[in-house]
């Protein structure tokens, strides 16, 4: 296995085992929406682990496990949601690499981002983040920068982060 697919092989694997752990601590609290939250954000793991183990059709399996799973318990869960979606696009491209799969993908990842900007906002609103946003429109690029203590939301051509600033 080449180094970086070893690495990134690791990395699933230990979030599967946290991911474990979490669900057994949540089932033994009796959380069930916490434990099913767990199940889904495992499931989503187990899924990644799969395809990176070239096992697409079982990737498949249990990324759709995930969003049932999550589709079936009560509220909205956007931002999961949004990433089990992106995530099955991704196994469903490995299974069928076409034009019309690659679109999906890349559909699924700027409703990501999209949720995540979003949520942001959201926060913003909520009075968790103080200052306002400006926007500037150029030829180049449209942009939104919300600068606050201790976090800043930076948007810049549909990417959005959320950052600490350095320290002073």
């Amino acid at each position: 296995m080449p180094s970086l697919a070893k690495v990134l092989w690791q990395h699933v694997q230990a979030r599967v085992e946290v991911g474990l752990l979490g669900l057994g601590y949540a089932r033994q609290l009796g959380d069930p929406e916490r434990a099913a939250l767990l199940e889904v954000e495992l499931l989503d793991h187990v899924s990644t682990a799969l395809d990176l183990a070239g096992e697409p059709e079982r990737a498949e399996s249990s990324s759709r496990q995930a969003l049932a799973t999550l589709l079936a318990l009560d509220g909205p869960h956007v931002v999961q949601e949004a990433r089990v979606r992106a995530n099955l696009a991704v196994v469903l491209s490995n299974l069928d690499r076409n034009a019309e799969s690659q679109g999906e993908i890349e559909d699924a990842l700027s409703q990501l981002e999209a949720v995540c900007y979003e949520r942001a906002l959201v926060s913003l609103n909520a009075g968790r983040l103080e200052d306002s946003c400006s926007t500037t429109r150029s030829r180049s690029s449209d942009s939104c920068e919300c600068r606050s203590r201790p976090w800043a939301i930076v948007q810049t051509r549909k990417i959005c982060t959320i950052e600490r600033p350095e320290p002073a």
